[in-house]
């Protein structure tokens, strides 16, 4: 309003706004305020991470050069009352939205056309644990440790601690324990860090590790503790927030009280290794799951062609997240996991080691899909990193 009001064409500034390549690209701003949106988010779609500038530069440019045709053929043709007449253009807007709530309604109810992608093989095995809805926890009123899930087998001789990551792994390792008619305890809340020593702001978790903790040191029947959290989402954030690039989100935030004196990331593995040490001072042998491989993209857009021209993915499948990413992403954690009395009470999990090669992780192997979303093992990707891992060998000792 104010530069309305100034901008007299006797002024320097009404001078100014009176440039010709303003008044143009005023002419066209609606039309770039329409064109820009589709434009962005299909970029956003169709790229891992977050587009480079070359692409938002590429996409701008695009951009002006639909605006000036959508200006010159569609938005100059309407304005033209002699053309077309108010009743047409209220015509024409009613058939048009009559249009898109059909295609937006008819894709709701037919979940966006599915079969306009040949469907991916991949995609029966994205399965999550069917025990995840029953026994993963969460808020304030979570499921009490003493209350949690028992299966498969009735001989409740192990344990399964941590966050949603050990989910799909417990299930898997039921199954191995069932063979023999042992089973296991079930304890996992999401998106909760180690917090023995410290209270973090989402709701239960910090009470409910402490209880956890308390629960498994005073039974004596739990001989074996399978324990692993997403340590490096809580130390430095979301792998999606930009990927490529390496997140670096102070974890400090998170917390229910600031540590001065320490940093936030040595206070959390402070917390993690007493939990590892009561655990082992209780009797318990700790099966340690070192940090799962995250991958770029959700695991169904993976799998998902890139086009419906073809079956090419956006991705490699086979060599999707590079061992340089995931070593740089974990190795504050790495590091302190490698440090602790390894024995045969002691032992690692070392997901790297089962499922990727010295350059990459894959997201499937075989026809199988190893996760099922971004960062969480599909119930086939856990089976594939259990089978592979020291408790598969420790079993078969013990048998």
């Amino acid at each position: 309003m104010l530069i309305i009001a100034f901008s007299d064409s006797s002024t320097v500034i009404g001078k100014f706004l009176a440039n010709k390549l303003f008044v143009s690209i005023g002419l066209i701003s609606y039309s770039l305020y329409l064109w820009h949106q589709p434009l962005f988010a299909f970029l956003r779609m169709k790229i891992i991470g977050e587009p480079s500038e070359f692409l938002f530069i590429s996409a701008i440019v695009v951009t002006f050069i639909l605006s000036i045709f959508s200006f010159k053929y569609i938005e100059m043709p309407f304005r033209n009352k002699r053309a077309v007449t108010r009743k047409q253009i209220f015509q024409f807007s009613v058939a048009s939205i009559s249009i898109f709530l059909l295609i937006g309604l008819s894709g709701h109810i037919f979940k966006g056309y599915e079969r306009r992608f040949n469907k991916s093989v991949y995609l029966e095995t994205t399965q999550f644990s069917p025990k995840r809805k029953e026994c993963h926890t969460k808020g304030e009123k979570y499921l009490k440790p003493e209350s949690a899930c028992k299966y498969l087998g009735s001989n409740i001789t192990w344990a399964s601690f941590g966050d949603s990551h050990t989910v799909e792994p417990a299930y898997a390792l039921a199954e191995m324990l069932e063979k023999d008619g042992n089973g296991l305890v079930h304890l996992s809340f999401s998106g909760c860090p180690p917090a023995l020593l410290f209270n973090v702001k989402q709701p239960g978790c910090s009470k409910w590790i402490n209880e956890a903790v308390a629960y498994l040191e005073g039974n004596d029947t739990i001989k074996n503790v399978l324990l692993g959290f997403r340590y490096s989402a809580f130390l430095y954030g979301d792998q999606l927030d930009s990927y490529p690039e390496l997140p670096n989100r102070d974890p400090i935030g998170q917390f229910s009280e600031p540590y001065p004196n320490e940093g936030a990331r040595e206070v959390y593995w402070q917390s993690f290794n007493e939990i590892v040490h009561r655990l082992l001072a209780s009797g318990k042998k700790v099966y340690l799951l070192y940090p799962i491989p995250e991958l770029p993209v959700d695991i169904t857009k993976a799998v998902t062609p890139f086009s419906i021209f073809g079956d090419q993915t956006l991705l490699n499948l086979r060599n999707t997240t590079s061992s340089q990413y995931y070593f740089a992403r974990n190795n504050f954690i790495l590091n302190k996991l490698d440090i602790l009395p390894y024995n045969n009470n002691l032992r690692a999990i070392k997901p790297f080691e089962i499922l990727c090669n010295k350059e990459y992780c894959p997201a499937v192997v075989n026809k199988t899909a190893l996760y099922f979303d971004d960062d969480h093992l599909s119930v086939e990707g856990a089976r594939i990193l259990l089978a592979g891992s020291v408790i598969a060998k420790d079993l078969k000792l013990t048998n």
